[in-house]
């Protein structure tokens, strides 16, 4: 049952944004006013704006939605500090992490991904860690083992120096007062934490050198006489923290799923769905991988899309066009009934000062020149074209 008086864990903190809402409603005012003004002429420009009054109306709505996200922001001030305090109300979790190949993927690298989710700052009770193995090794299997007797010595010294790095083999490649103290018990611990890590990597490296870690007696028995795409399912519980201690171990399980060739098994994807379906787990989950993680990709933000910066600039130009034409900066419409486009100008027709003669002479001699052009060369066209009395010819 919660605790009726528990402190929060975090305190929502409301951010000023009273400069950043008045130019939203600018903006939100200049936009319907743009939405207006399209629909009322929409009748004398056709289909050219109908479009437009389309495409600015879902531009505008998307901009509303958006808007409306970061209307009210807030920041969060979070305190870890409280957490132990609600022990009994935290939910448990189960850590996954999963392996195919001790070739392709070295078990020391599996093992420190272990011993790293083992010594997280968390109810041990409420913790565990299931290591699904794909390619059912028995060099895995025995280093997990050989990493759970490590763990026994590492897990309680992370939690007692408030150790943040926790994976072994990226905290011990660094100075000891980088993540720990400089105080001489802490030094002793480091040294011997540090000796022990390198007895397990040794003891590691050792096996794989072998490919077996150890004769198929006793917890390998299991292991003998198997395939790596035919064997039945195996699960070793490695570690259990049977008496829920808050400060002890958290459960570390071994299972390799059933597999037979004439059935796909869709390889690191179906270990995770067997995984899901067959363990007891929590609704709150950690998962980890050996491969990569994408975190956060293809994350889409309105603000980061490519369509947002051409949309915005159409928009300026079209809300500076209607300022304009509301301050009657630009001329009215012609009598075609269109208007003049931004920056544009109107040229006035000049009053001819030829009369009906000079027109009439001058469509003679074009006639004239025409007709010379069709009867002569070209060499002969040009000497004559440039003479100015008619006897030079």
């Amino acid at each position: 049952m919660a605790n009726p008086i528990a402190l929060p864990l975090y305190d929502k903190i409301p951010r000023k944004n009273t400069l950043q809402r008045l130019f939203d409603i600018l903006i939100f005012f200049l936009l319907l006013s743009l939405l207006i003004y399209r629909f009322l002429f929409l009748k004398k420009h056709g289909l050219t704006w109908l479009l437009a009054f389309l495409c600015e109306s879902w531009f505008t709505f998307t901009w509303a939605l958006v808007i409306s996200t970061k209307w009210n922001p807030v920041d969060y001030k979070t305190y870890p500090d409280r957490l132990l305090q609600r022990v009994p109300e935290l939910p448990s979790v189960d850590m996954f992490v999963t392996t195919a190949d001790p070739v392709l993927e070295p078990p020391i690298i599996t093992v420190n991904t272990v011993l790293s989710l083992l010594a997280i700052d968390y109810p041990a009770h409420k913790l565990a860690c299931y290591v699904s193995d794909d390619g059912c090794s028995p060099i895995t299997y025995y280093s997990l083992v050989e990493a759970s007797k490590f763990a026994k010595i590492w897990v309680p010294f992370c939690k007692k120096y408030n150790i943040h790095v926790r994976a072994p083999f990226r905290y011990f490649s660094s100075n000891p007062q980088t993540f720990g103290g400089s105080s001489s018990d802490f030094q002793q611990e480091w040294k011997r934490m540090k000796d022990e890590y390198e007895r397990l990597s040794h003891k590691i490296e050792d096996a794989v050198q072998k490919s077996v870690p150890s004769d198929f007696t006793g917890d390998f028995a299991e292991f003998s006489n198997i395939e790596c795409k035919n064997h039945p399912a195996i699960i070793k519980v490695i570690c259990e923290n049977k008496t829920s201690l808050l400060d002890g171990l958290p459960h570390l399980v071994y299972i390799s799923r059933e597999k037979r060739p004439k059935h796909p098994h869709h390889y690191k994807a179906g270990a995770m769905n067997v995984l899901f379906n067959r363990c007891s787990v929590g609704t709150q989950k950690y998962q980890s991988n050996d491969d990569a993680s994408d975190a956060d990709v293809g994350r889409f933000t309105f603000n980061e899309s490519p369509i947002f910066v051409p949309s915005t600039t159409i928009l300026v130009v079209h809300l500076t066009a209607l300022v304009v034409s509301l301050l009657k900066l630009q001329p009215p419409l012609a009598r075609d009934g269109y208007g003049l486009g931004l920056g544009e100008t109107r040229l006035e027709a000049t009053k001819s000062t030829w009369d009906k003669a000079a027109l009439a002479a001058a469509n003679t001699n074009s006639k004239t020149l025409n007709a010379i052009f069709c009867g002569v060369s070209p060499d002969e066209f040009h000497r004559i074209s440039h003479m100015t009395i008619a006897k030079e010819s």
